[in-house]
């Protein structure tokens, strides 16, 4: 239940999905109606004499790319393309470097997602790009010679004369002249003798002018820091309003002059004056620099707090904290913005002195000022609404509007008059609770305590359907992608002819490019000519007679070599190896197998009988398996084994065993009757071999060359130096990049990550991959191409569970290295790696496991980069009602779902909004609903009736999906984002965990559908909607004509599957299966992403989940006869062991949650009990 890698993998992560076949299909399709289209056109036949392809053309203003997925528009270079009639053209935009997609016009495109258009006629689209950076360029000019600095730092010029500023940056460029020089000023987009500052809003280029000193003089040159200014007695220097560099004859006694601003004071000199006098002279008896340095000048705020609510103000930039500190100085002129928080169950009312309103206050500190905030008693008042009809409930003063605001705070003492307003069809018969009566208004004089009014409204005009109109969405949408990084990285398809099943690695044989190679997990080498239109392969050896699997995703042909000298000629081979799971010995589950192959002499295919077994590892457990097989530069024959599961397996540490080991044989010698002899330099050489089972009893075994590895996937020798380079899968904290090196410990299982006890003898990974970036490392190559030289010699390598890829780039300290990623985890733009290759020229290759494609790794070298600008608070964000953030923004859309998550007794809402009124979901596989891009789906958190967290879930413009998490305030006033990393919070008696944006992903799978809860059998109910009060079938409602969000029309929900509510009243068996698919089967279905092959989803049958009566592979965790569900044994059933676990190392789900859900819990044993079989 950890793993996820298709052979070799470990810990409880997520990834994505497979990418459906008939996308390809559907492109090849396109092509087929154009080609089609010519031939009519060319032999007389479609009808009528004219054109029959209309035709489509791209402009673009500012600086990006367009094109278009049925081939034609690549503009760039190729703006214009005719199609066949009717076809479905969609256009994608890439902004260049520097620059982002402001959005489309004409021909039906808007708004910035790729845009769709059907060809009936001529089409005209125009894609608009504007910078984002802006390069600030320096020269010099001049007889004489001299540098240009910056600051911010960038600017270097000697050397660095070129810098990419974001938009908005204030530059300062200082000049400084070298000896037997003088600056003799600016040109272009500075002017004058002084230090020049530049607000980036353009790319700008300035020159700086340096001349030989005049004869007999040199140069003074003086920089200020801080608030103040310096004058000269000679040379004429006003630094910095007018000339900060003078030409003074030499031997001048130059008298400086240091003037602090008000409020300000001065520091002193450094250079060739000191002290903290504020006259210097400086005998010019040599060119001279003198800094002058000021204190910044300060104003005291000061804040007091009034009234008989509670509350707290806090200061940006930070100083007030009032509370605590109500007191603190700030730079003159700066600017602070007050915020006022209010404590529970108390409102802020107001700022006085130097503030007014009730919203942030921000003041320019020109002087001292006071400022008093207001705190009152907060009385909440709700409204409820009741009976067979429908209205709204508004209130004066504003607060109310229910609708969707049925709640509000007000002022202790308020007056509020809420009126009734009843919907067509509809009667309002009156008020009970802190009302009565029948009129319309109500008003309660003084509201002294929290208060619940009722208003009640009959006869409902019974539509079946909630909504009149479609809410209008012109606030809520997906946040902008992030842009990419500096060396950016796609992943096109290298062979588009070619497709394989469960690929695991590809490799060229030696001294020949002419053909590649691909390991399927199955059994299969296939062979195939290295050419991009290669459309065909062939079977090189087929083994699948010897692949023993065990159940487990994890096993199979996993590794291939070929002997160094394979080929054909004199001298030459028809030696190879594979590593594979094979039958075991008596006693165990799985046995790793080393064995040499031989190829037929012209080396075009090979035969199952030429096998010659080297060495065998009897395993317990099934995963965990290792498999990589490669040749070292010193000729010898190199493999990796995983521990061999059950974690945590100290086996990888004891050279007893195989487990957990990189090995070295020499498979071109003997040992008796072995066919391969043990290296004279390995740790352990001399005692006797490991060869029959993989354990060496009492003796270390001979073929260790390192340990401690958990499950070394993928690793590979570096082409121009020999260094080996190890991707090793972690189990709950880390993956690692390693670097190979003989006798090793790379501590597993003492340590995961970097060591932090025990460490003696232990080699730490050069880079810890932490697991929101990484859940299954997949190993790579160091860059050796020649595409770009900004990756050259760097460590490329994935993950196949969030679908990350990174570069690990060297230090500038030796032995020390930092990393940068490539592609961002769970991209829709990535594929699951299962293996890298790298090919005679050194480029790469990467297989997708999801895709069974061949992708190579192609680089464009860009600058900038980040992620999308995200709002720090909730309030910010457009999916907030505007003045009261813990309401919904208009446009968003309430709904329930049948089987609610379990959230840690959290009480959720849930909310969504479509990017506009031309998009719907669209029902798929398994009735999952595809989701347009934009959408943004809003979940509130609420522990004991406070909110703790609003969760925005997005799929933005470019397909990705992202998700982020804001923290509440005590005084319920707004949430601030939380970082990227997530964090645990105590909240009362429990922890409350905010996610990281990654470990979002890892729950929102590819193959659930990323939305989660968004499926007809989840959303086939009724809810209440707030926009009518009406209560209706979400199914009906959602794809009703009017309102359009969901598409194909829904008109019968009784015949649409249904999903049982786990606390309700169906059969066991029903509520039980709804809880296993609602909290566990976004991992555990079909095209998930463990390798595991249970399917927990509520349409397969129990047969079907693969749970019943079988053996656990990822351990029994102590459990008797364990099962993974035992018929009618809870206590022996590991998925209920799980399920009551909060154990970071057992518990399922395996992140997020720190209570054990005690109701599901009790309905899992009872079903479990009740079970007599499988069937």
């Amino acid at each position: 239940m950890h793993e996820y890698h298709p052979s070799v993998t470990g810990s409880r992560r997520s990834s994505g999905r497979r990418y459906e076949g008939a996308a390809m299909l559907r492109i090849h399709g396109r092509w087929a109606a154009i080609l089609l289209a010519s031939w009519l056109s060319a032999c007389g036949g479609g009808g009528g004499g004219g054109s029959s392809a209309p035709t489509l053309t791209v402009t673009v203003t500012g600086s990006g790319t367009v094109s278009s997925t049925s081939p034609g528009i690549d503009c760039g270079s190729d703006c214009s393309e005719s199609y066949a009639s009717g076809t479905a053209v969609t256009l994608s935009a890439t902004p260049a470097a520097g620059w982002r997609f402001v959005g489309w016009t004409g021909g039906g495109c808007n708004g910035t997602a790729n845009c769709t258009v059907t060809m009936s006629a001529d089409l005209s689209v125009q894609a608009a790009f504007s910078q984002t950076t802006f390069t600030l360029s320096v020269a010099r000019s001049g007889t004489g010679s001299g540098a240009v600095t910056s600051v911010p730092a960038g600017i270097d010029c000697g050397a660095d004369c070129g810098e990419a500023y974001s938009a908005g940056t204030s530059v300062l460029l200082v000049p400084t002249p070298d000896a037997a020089s003088q600056f003799n000023g600016w040109s272009g987009a500075c002017s004058g003798l002084a230090q020049c500052q530049i607000a980036m809003s353009a790319n700008t280029a300035a020159t700086a002018s340096f001349v030989p000193l005049t004869t007999g003089n040199q140069a003074l040159t003086v920089s200020v820091i801080g608030s103040g200014g310096v004058t000269s007695s000679a040379g004429g220097i006003a630094c910095p309003s007018t000339s900060c560099a003078a030409s003074i004859a030499r031997n001048t006694a130059v008298t400086l002059t240091a003037t602090a601003q008000t409020g300000s004071a001065f520091v002193g000199w450094s250079g060739a004056c000191t002290g903290s006098s504020t006259a210097c002279t400086v005998n010019l008896g040599a060119n001279a620099a003198v800094t002058a340095t000021f204190s910044v000048a300060q104003q005291t705020l000061t804040v007091t707090r009034s009234g008989a609510g509670t509350g707290t103000v806090t200061s940006a930039p930070a100083g007030i904290n009032c509370g605590a500190t109500c007191t603190s100085p700030f730079p003159q002129g700066s600017s602070v913005t007050l915020t006022a928080a209010p404590g529970a169950g108390s409102l802020f009312n107001g700022w006085s002195g130097a503030c007014t309103g009730t919203g942030a206050c921000t003041l320019s500190m020109s002087a001292a000022r006071n400022v008093n905030a207001n705190f009152v008693l907060a009385r909440t008042l709700t409204v409820v609404k009741a009976g067979t009809g429908s209205g709204t409930v508004s209130s004066t003063p504003a607060g109310i509007d229910c609708g969707p605001d049925c709640t509000q705070d007000y002022a202790d003492g308020t007056s509020v008059t809420l009126t009734a307003a009843a919907a067509t069809g509809s009667t309002f018969t009156g008020w009970s609770g802190g009302c009565t009566g029948t009129g319309s208004s109500c008003t309660i004089a003084s509201l002294s305590a929290s208060t619940s009014v009722t208003a009640a409204f009959a006869g409902s005009s019974g539509t079946g359907v909630g909504l009149d109109t479609r809410p209008s969405n012109t606030t809520c949408f997906a946040f902008d992608p992030p842009t990419s990084t500096t060396a950016s990285l796609t992943l096109p398809r290298a062979f588009t002819g070619l497709s394989f099943t469960q690929p695991v690695a590809m490799l060229q044989a030696p001294g020949d490019s002419t053909r590649w190679f691909v390991v399927e997990k199955s059994g299969v080498v296939r062979v195939f000519a290295n050419s991009p239109s290669a459309t065909t392969s062939s079977v090189f050896i087929d083994i699948t007679s010897r692949i023993t699997t065990a159940g487990e995703l994890e096993a199979g042909l996993l590794g291939m070599a070929f002997d160094p000298n394979f080929g054909v000629g004199a001298g030459k081979n028809q030696n190879f190896y594979l590593f594979y799971s094979g039958a075991p010995n008596a006693g165990y589950r799985l046995r790793s197998k080393i064995s040499r192959f031989t190829a037929n002499a012209l080396a075009t295919s090979a035969d199952v009988a030429s096998e010659v077994n080297l060495l065998g590892l009897d395993k317990l457990d099934s995963n965990h398996n290792g498999g990589n097989l490669a040749f070292g530069p010193d000729g010898y024959l190199y493999a990796g084994f995983g521990d061999g599961g059950g974690d945590p397996n100290p086996q990888a540490r004891d050279d007893k065993y195989l487990f957990g080991k990189i090995i070295r044989i020499d498979p071109n010698g003997t040992t008796g009757s072995v066919p391969y002899a043990i290296p004279a330099d390995n740790p352990n050489a001399g005692q006797a071999l490991c060869n029959a089972t993989g354990r060496g009893g009492a003796a270390n075994c001979p073929e260790v060359w390192a340990r401690g590895l958990r499950n070394p996937w993928r690793w590979s020798f570096d082409r121009s130096n020999g260094r080996m380079w190890i991707g090793d899968v972690g189990w709950g904290s880390f993956e690692e990049v390693n670097i190979g090196v003989k006798n090793a410990d790379y501590g597993w299982p003492t340590a995961e990550g970097y060591c932090t006890s025990n460490c003696t003898g232990l080699t730490d990974p050069v880079y810890a991959v932490p697991r929101g970036d990484g859940q299954s490392i997949t190993g790579g190559y160091v860059y050796r191409g020649t595409q770009t030289t900004d990756l050259l010699g760097q460590y490329i390598f994935g993950d196949f569970g969030s679908k990350m890829f990174s570069a690990v780039v060297a230090g500038s300290t030796p032995g020390t290295y930092t990393v940068r990623q490539l592609i961002a985890p769970f991209s829709a733009n990535s594929v699951m790696p299962s293996s890298f290759a790298q090919g005679s020229d050194g480029e790469l290759y990467v297989l997708g496991f999801d895709t069974g494609f061949i992708h190579k790794l192609t680089f464009s070298t860009g600058s900038g980069g980040g992620g999308p600008n995200v709002p720090t608070l909730l309030s910010q964000t457009g999916c907030a009602a505007a003045g009261n953030p813990q309401n919904p923004s208009t446009g968003m859309v309430g709904y329930e779902i049948n089987a609610p998550f379990w959230s840690d007794n959290a009480v959720k809402s849930r909310y969504f909004a479509l990017p506009g009124s031309g998009v719907s979901f669209t029902p798929g596989t398994e009735g999952i609903w595809t989701t347009p891009v934009r959408s943004v789906i809003r979940k509130d958190f609420r522990l004991n009736g406070q909110l703790i967290e609003t969760r925005l879930l997005m799929k933005q413009s470019n397909g990705d999906w992202a998700g982020y998490s804001y923290e509440w305030n005590v005084g319920q006033t707004d949430a601030t984002l939380v970082d990227t990393a997530g964090k645990d919070v105590v909240f009362g008696a429990q922890t409350w965990s905010y996610p990281s944006r990654t470990q979002c992903m890892q729950c929102h799978t590819t193959a659930a559908g990323f939305n989660l809860g968004l499926e007809t059998q989840q959303m086939n109910r009724s809810t209440t909607y707030s926009q009518t009060g009406r209560t209706a079938n979400q199914l009906t409602t959602l794809s009703a004509p009017a309102i359009a969000m969901l598409t194909p029309q829904i008109s019968d929900p009784n015949a649409q599957a249904k999903l049982s509510d786990p606390a309700g009243t169906d059969s066991l068996g029903s509520r039980a299966r709804a809880w296993l698919h609602t909290n566990c089967s976004m991992c555990h279905r079909p095209n998930g992403p463990t390798p595991v092959s249970m399917n927990l989803m509520a349409s397969a049958t129990l047969a079907a989940t693969n749970t019943c009566n079988v053996d656990p592979s990822r351990g029994t965790l102590g459990l008797t006869g364990a099962k993974l569900i035992a018929p009618g044994l809870p206590d022996s059933s590991v998925i209920l062991a799980r399920a009551g676990s909060r154990d970071p190392l057992i518990q399922m789900p395996p992140i997020g949650s720190h209570v054990v859900d005690a109701a599901g819990v009790a309905l899992l044993r009872s079903w479990i009990s009740s079970l007599t079989g499988c069937n």
